[in-house]
């Protein structure tokens, strides 16, 4: 329902979603002994360049990346060795951010690279304090 502009279904959705953020990344700070940083974030894909919300999970030796609704057998999507990081970089593209925010609904500030040899991983957290912690 919206009133003067404010829809009140999209933020209930938010905050659903949030609730769910919660819950897994509890379940996960529970199971990963080594854990260092685990968070949602939007990742655009390496052929489709489609946005998708993964859980990224950070431990001293890797960087993996999974699809939570996919069934569990495929939940894994990606692994990346910690060594093999170049390095990560906030974006700062105006341009680059701004379309990047009509697709994720995050704030510009947000937006920042994971580079390897072989591929650029380009991510959007929900905020830039997040965006700081990865």
């Amino acid at each position: 329902r919206r009133v003067h502009g404010f829809d009140g279904g999209k933020l209930q959705k938010r905050f659903a979603m949030w609730a769910e953020e919660r819950r897994v990344l509890a379940r996960v700070a529970r199971t990963e002994r080594l854990l260092v940083y685990a968070g949602f974030v939007y990742k655009q894909g390496a052929k489709r360049k489609s946005w998708k919300r993964r859980l990224f999970v950070l431990t001293p030796q890797e960087l993996s990346y999974s699809n939570l609704d996919a069934e569990p057998a495929k939940q894994l999507k990606g692994v990346l060795a910690v060594t093999s990081v170049l390095h990560a970089n906030p974006v700062t593209d105006e341009g680059l951010c701004e379309r990047i925010e009509d697709k994720t609904f995050s704030p510009p500030e947000s937006v920042f690279e994971v580079v390897t040899a072989e591929r650029t991983f380009l991510c959007v957290t929900n905020s830039s304090l997040e965006r700081q912690s990865w």
